[in-house]
Protein backbone atom coordinates (compact mmCIF):
# COMPACT_ATOMS: atom_id res chain seq x y z
CA UNK A 1 0.00 0.00 0.00
CA UNK A 2 1.38 3.20 -0.63
CA UNK A 3 2.05 6.15 1.84
CA UNK A 4 -0.12 9.07 1.20
CA UNK A 5 0.63 12.84 2.40
CA UNK A 6 4.48 12.99 1.70
CA UNK A 7 7.10 12.59 4.49
CA UNK A 8 7.78 12.71 7.89
CA UNK A 9 9.49 15.94 7.44
CA UNK A 10 6.56 18.10 5.50
CA UNK A 11 3.93 16.90 8.32
CA UNK A 12 5.99 18.46 10.39
CA UNK A 13 6.76 21.42 8.95
CA UNK A 14 2.95 21.47 7.96
CA UNK A 15 1.52 20.90 11.52
CA UNK A 16 4.39 23.95 12.95
CA UNK A 17 2.63 26.28 10.66
CA UNK A 18 -0.98 25.28 11.64
CA UNK A 19 -0.34 25.50 15.13
CA UNK A 20 2.25 29.23 14.39
CA UNK A 21 -1.39 30.31 12.55
CA UNK A 22 -3.18 29.06 15.98
CA UNK A 23 -1.05 31.38 17.94
CA UNK A 24 -0.83 34.44 15.53
CA UNK A 25 -5.15 33.82 15.61
CA UNK A 26 -5.30 34.06 19.49
CA UNK A 27 -2.40 36.49 19.30
CA UNK A 28 -4.78 38.92 16.71
CA UNK A 29 -8.07 38.33 18.98
CA UNK A 30 -6.21 39.39 21.89
CA UNK A 31 -5.30 42.78 20.37
CA UNK A 32 -8.90 43.71 18.79
CA UNK A 33 -10.15 42.65 22.65
CA UNK A 34 -8.27 45.15 23.93
CA UNK A 35 -9.37 47.89 21.02
CA UNK A 36 -13.01 47.32 22.23
CA UNK A 37 -14.63 49.92 24.04
CA UNK A 38 -16.71 48.31 26.72
CA UNK A 39 -20.20 49.42 28.45
CA UNK A 40 -19.52 51.29 31.59
CA UNK A 41 -21.54 48.91 34.68
CA UNK A 42 -24.56 51.62 34.68
CA UNK A 43 -25.14 51.23 30.83
CA UNK A 44 -25.20 47.33 31.08
CA UNK A 45 -27.62 47.29 33.90
CA UNK A 46 -29.68 49.98 32.36
CA UNK A 47 -29.96 47.89 28.27
CA UNK A 48 -30.61 44.53 30.96
CA UNK A 49 -33.26 46.10 32.61
CA UNK A 50 -34.80 47.63 28.80
CA UNK A 51 -34.25 44.78 27.67
CA UNK A 52 -36.34 42.53 30.17
CA UNK A 53 -39.03 45.30 30.25
CA UNK A 54 -39.66 44.88 26.60
CA UNK A 55 -39.47 41.05 26.21
CA UNK A 56 -41.98 41.32 29.12
CA UNK A 57 -44.63 43.66 27.57
CA UNK A 58 -43.91 41.50 23.52
CA UNK A 59 -44.58 38.53 26.10
CA UNK A 60 -48.10 40.28 27.62
CA UNK A 61 -48.92 41.52 24.02
CA UNK A 62 -48.76 38.38 22.21
CA UNK A 63 -50.51 36.48 25.39
CA UNK A 64 -53.57 38.70 24.62
CA UNK A 65 -53.46 38.01 21.01
CA UNK A 66 -53.21 34.11 21.75
CA UNK A 67 -56.19 34.59 24.19
CA UNK A 68 -58.26 36.73 21.48
CA UNK A 69 -57.76 34.34 18.89
CA UNK A 70 -58.64 31.30 20.66
CA UNK A 71 -61.84 32.64 21.69
CA UNK A 72 -62.47 33.26 18.04
CA UNK A 73 -61.50 30.12 16.93
CA UNK A 74 -63.91 28.37 19.77
CA UNK A 75 -66.41 30.83 18.75
CA UNK A 76 -65.94 30.23 14.59
CA UNK A 77 -65.96 26.51 15.74
CA UNK A 78 -69.15 26.28 17.78
CA UNK A 79 -67.13 25.20 20.97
Amino acid sequence: MARQGGSPTTSRVATAGQRLLQWRFFAETWAELKKVTWPSREDTLRLTIAVIALSAVVGIALGIIDLVFSFLARFALGG
